[in-house]
């Protein structure tokens, strides 16, 4: 599937809804707990994601908002969290079952050039986000942290 459009949050994106709890791993061996919450927001056109890290007990907190930009023509997300900020985009969208959102270039002396957002859907329910980057434009993509998330109990 191509990129969103200003129609609204494509049906992929839709399924990241509801109440989440997220458990992986760090690239260190680590483990990650994480409580995520997603809705749809500004009368459908953006999907509203947020994060507060459960384990290790740091206090990041974070605020996504996907949607897709009708002047660029490709998803954007919003990144503001405790830590910094970030814009991704992806030209391609929702394709079977996942979205890559890739951050623009950081410039030389930055601690990684690029980083990306992978999102996957799985089934019956939930969704995988997987965080990488990479410290030059030719180097592999290299994991910094994988969640599955599934829906909180009630």
């Amino acid at each position: 599937m191509a990129a969103g459009s200003a129609r609204g949050v494509p049906a992929e994106a839709a399924r990241l809804v509801g109440s989440w709890q997220c458990s992986g791993r760090f690239h260190s061996g680590r483990v990650h707990r994480s409580l995520y919450t997603g809705s749809v927001i500004l009368g459908g056109a953006w999907l509203q994601l947020g994060e507060t890290d459960v384990e290790p007990a740091t206090g990041y907190a974070a605020l996504y908002l996907l949607g897709f930009d009708p002047q660029r023509r490709r998803d954007v997300l919003f990144d503001a969290n405790n830590a910094g900020a970030a814009v991704y985009s992806s030209q391609d969208g929702w394709h079977d079952g996942s979205l890559v959102m890739t951050s623009d270039d950081a410039g030389e002396g930055a601690p990684y050039r690029f980083n990306r957002f992978v999102y996957t859907l799985l089934a019956p329910s939930g969704f995988s986000v997987t965080w990488q980057v990479r410290k030059t434009p030719d180097a592999e993509w290299a994991t910094g942290d994988e969640l599955v998330c599934r829906a909180k109990a009630a």
